[in-house]
């Protein structure tokens, strides 16, 4: 994708205009630097002091990226007098692993890790491609990050094939199994408001109405702040889970745990990068439900309503993940029991290009019909007894 450079110089009265507008223009610039499309922004300074911005950034085109500059706040509200908008081409720096393996020398078992944003030379003897040739496409360049930073990380997704009869039992009539008995897994980290949230989202291919899409199982997520207000108002199945996820040179690792229990762990090697998929929509089904209060069988305040979750996304970056997934028993996250794998299909890294969502409310379920799901195990989609795990007779 082409590369531009915003750069403004400050106009009168700037020092006082730019403390009310930062937040709203750090604001405007975090979705292009989650994608990955933000290469750099900053101040320029004089004597310590600002006196203008440089921002560089990736767009699909000029008129794009003049869109994103006349939207900039600093521009829209003044900020900058003068401001000039400018192409620009990526050239340094371009490290690999042989800037700091010397060829035919054995990597250090302390190993450094260059990140993913480092573009791979592509040649043979690369040890940072374990002799594999990549792809030479431009549009494979890994998508750069500042180090350390908790926004753009990649999400680890896995796909496998479990028993049809699992998953339309888990199902509420009125969704149906998707063509193929496939659960989803998702491990994550993303900024929730500003800070890591960490978590997992299982899934099994589903349709409602013929649409085919994904019915959520669950969200196991580490911040409790998002817990309640996303369950409560769109029907998330969100509940506490701990979640350890990270990347070391090639090496991918990812576990979930709850009350205790580990119940999925992935431990795998990137392959190096594939082609990017084209843009494409993904439905996902959550489940919007209140009980009566006292508890009345059958009996609801809010009966059972499917909400739709459309989302949009391009592919900003995908690379191939080779690995064992491995699902242990839990009687908080029945995983292992309730959807045991038959075949793993795929694992790879993934930087979505986030585009849109929207979230709907549908028609409603059979209340009567849905009664036997009505009780989980906590806020996910798991079934459960009193809020729990269902006791073994």
């Amino acid at each position: 994708m082409p590369l531009f450079a915003l750069v403004g110089h400050d106009g009168p009265g700037a020092p006082e205009l730019r403390r009310q507008h930062r937040p709203e223009h750090l604001e405007k610039l975090r979705p292009l630097a989650r994608a990955g499309r933000v290469r750099f922004a900053g101040p320029l300074l004089e004597g310590g002091a600002p006196v203008g911005s440089l921002v560089v950034f990736e767009a699909p085109d000029l008129a794009a990226a003049r869109a994103i500059a006349a939207s900039d706040p600093y521009v829209v509200h003044g900020v900058f007098a003068t401001h000039e908008l400018r192409e620009t081409r990526d050239v340094l720096p371009e490290l690999t692993w042989s800037t700091f393996v010397r060829p035919g020398e054995a990597r250090p078992s302390a190993r450094l890790h260059v990140p993913a944003p480092i573009a791979y030379s592509g040649r043979p003897d690369d040890p940072q491609t374990g002799g594999a040739k990549m792809p030479s496409d431009a549009s494979l360049a890994a998508p750069k990050i500042t180090p350390a930073d908790i926004a753009g990380w990649p999400i680890l997704k896995i796909e496998y094939r479990t028993d049809p009869q699992r998953i339309k039992a888990l199902l509420p009539p009125g969704i149906d199994p998707g063509a193929s008995p496939t659960v989803y897994l998702s491990v994550y980290n993303v900024p929730v408001p500003d800070e890591p949230e960490y978590g997992v989202v299982v899934g099994v291919a589903a349709n409602y109405k013929g649409q085919p899409g994904r019915y959520t199982l669950g969200y196991g997520i580490d911040q409790e702040s998002a817990i309640f207000i996303s369950r409560d108002m769109n029907g998330q199945p969100k509940y506490p889970c701990k979640t350890t996820y990270y990347r070391m040179g090639n090496d991918v690792t990812a576990r979930a745990s709850h009350q205790g229990y580990t119940f999925v762990e992935f431990r795998g090697v990137v392959k190096g990068a594939v082609p990017n998929p084209p843009e494409h929509v993904e439905h996902e089904w959550w489940i919007k439900v209140s009980r009566a209060v006292g508890g009345a069988e059958k009996s609801y305040d809010f009966p059972p309503h499917v909400v739709r979750v459309k989302s949009t996304y391009r592919t900003a970056y995908k690379e191939a993940v080779e690995g064992t997934l491995t699902l242990r028993e839990s009687p908080w996250d029945p995983i292992a029991e309730l959807l045991p794998m038959r075949e793993l299909v795929t694992a790879y890294l993934w930087t979505p290009v986030f585009l849109g969502r929207e979230i709907t409310l549908e028609t409603p379920l059979d209340p009567d019909a849905f009664w036997p799901h009505v009780d989980t195990i906590g806020g996910s989609r798991w079934p459960g007894q009193t809020g729990g795990p269902r006791r073994k007779r």
